[in-house]
């Protein structure tokens, strides 16, 4: 799990190491919120935070990282 300040290379950091990895995934609700409303409100955040866990849940039950 990647936490830092904004424009700090979190982002680079983790599509280069899912690139180098076959069992490392990325999970990024900024896409999350993209692909689902376009954009961000409050009232959304909700189910954009189950999706998210659901899916971590999904790929470590997997056997990913």
């Amino acid at each position: 799990m990647l936490k830092g300040l904004p424009a700090s290379g979190k982002s680079t950091y983790a599509r280069d190491l899912v690139e180098d990895s076959p069992y490392c995934i990325r999970i990024n609700k900024d896409d999350l919120r993209a692909m689902c409303y376009g954009t961000w409100t409050a009232k959304r955040e909700k189910f954009i935070l189950k999706m998210r866990d659901a899916m971590i849940e999904a790929a470590l039950e997997s056997g990913l990282s």
